[in-house]
């Protein structure tokens, strides 16, 4: 099992903003797409946090929270929602670059709503690398029942453990979308090549952020665990 995740490291409003902004620079350098570019949205509350919309067009994106801890350091993201009419699974590219946003950030925590109208589908598919969120909760709420039962215990939050290998697994997940989107269609979004674009993407995120921060990898450190309070039934 990978270890978890990696040491602490206090990243800035600015710093993130710097991280989104390349992205979009690298991304639409590569024109991934035919007829849309890649676009992001970035407010702060008077509470400190960040809100990051990843879009496409106005009806596909991927909407998150960055949330300060106490001590005001950016240390949890809470996905609120991805919604994709472009099809052709923008929706998991968008979600996986704002996964991407949370590992340069040095975020801890990410959690998600899971609102779709199949749970269990999107808990197996453009959620795989989630799990359902049992914290907070009697363990024994979740013994023996089936997926579908636990998303509807933890009212369909689930959760990301943030292990040493979670940029793999997302190189892994941009990389497979390539499988999905050769196909010739009038309404695929993508151009071709896409292989290609997205090995020139994370190459050039590597020189810029340095190999995605490898270096500061710490296989002995304790996963970070937010603390919830348990819910009355």
């Amino acid at each position: 099992m990978a270890s978890a995740l990696r040491s602490r490291t206090i990243v800035s409003h600015e710093r993130v903003k710097e991280i989104c902004e390349k992205i979009k620079e690298y991304i639409n350098q590569e024109h991934f797409f035919k007829n849309v570019a890649f676009t992001y949205e970035f407010a702060t509350s008077n509470m400190s946090r960040l809100h990051i919309v990843l879009r496409l067009n106005p009806d596909t994106f991927c909407s998150a929270m960055y949330i300060p801890n106490k001590n005001s350091q950016l240390d949890h993201t809470h996905i609120h929602f991805v919604n994709s009419t472009l099809g052709h699974y923008t929706g998991v590219f968008l979600l996986n670059i704002q996964l991407l946003i949370c590992y340069l950030s040095h975020i801890h925590e990410v959690t998600l709503d899971n609102f779709t109208n199949d749970q269990v589908r999107a808990a197996r598919g453009i959620y795989k690398r989630f799990e359902v969120n049992e914290r907070g909760y009697p363990h024994n709420e979740f013994i023996g029942k089936n997926l579908a039962s636990k998303l509807h215990t933890s009212e369909g939050e689930m959760r990301l453990r943030m292990t040493s290998d979670l940029r793999d697994m997302i190189y892994s997940d941009l990389r497979d979308i390539s499988k999905k989107v050769s196909m010739e269609s009038n309404t695929n979004p993508w151009n071709p090549d896409y292989t290609g674009r997205l090995s020139r993407f994370l190459g050039k995120l590597g020189e810029t952020f340095g190999g995605f921060r490898k270096k500061n990898l710490r296989n002995s450190r304790k996963r970070y665990i937010k603390k919830r309070h348990t819910r009355k039934r």
